[in-house]
């Protein structure tokens, strides 16, 4: 199975943008288009459904701006490592923030997903979105969760 990065562009005064790791969507390989299907509705709500994305007891103790600096930091890491699924279970991060989506690869090969920290320019809360795509369908589904403080 072919992987391919989708580049991020890293900032946090407006916007942390952090796209993880997906397979590849091409026909090039042991993945082409005569095995590549469409996500059915049930597929896309479990993706939807695996975000888990708030502040935990002790997050919502501290400065929201620290927490955001913090999930800043341990996206840069773990891009820089190619490791960016691996932020979802940092140990000094998960302290403050719960972080979690599903592999996309578990649902349907082929697939990319996509997401993007931002802040939103109006709430200053940290938002989570997501787009779920495949160059040989477009765009099947997107979402966002909030960072509640």
């Amino acid at each position: 199975m072919k992987k391919k990065w989708l580049l991020p562009s890293l900032a946090i005064a407006p916007i942390i943008a952090t796209p993880m790791i997906a397979a590849s969507c091409d026909n090039k390989g042991p993945i082409n288009n005569q095995n590549l299907q469409k996500l059915t509705s049930t597929q896309i709500e479990q993706i939807k459904n695996s975000f888990v994305f708030e502040l935990t007891e002790e997050g919502r103790q501290q400065n929201y701006r620290d927490v955001v600096e913090l999930l800043k930091n341990k996206v840069n890491y773990y891009l820089s490592h190619q490791q960016f699924n691996a932020v979802q279970s940092d140990v000094e991060l998960s302290k403050w923030v719960k972080l979690k989506w599903i592999n996309i690869n578990d649902i349907q090969i082929g697939h990319n997903l996509k997401i993007l920290f931002q802040v939103d320019s109006n709430t200053q809360l940290l938002k989570l979105k997501w787009e779920v795509s495949c160059e040989a369908f477009g765009t099947e589904g997107s979402g966002e969760e909030t960072l509640e403080k």
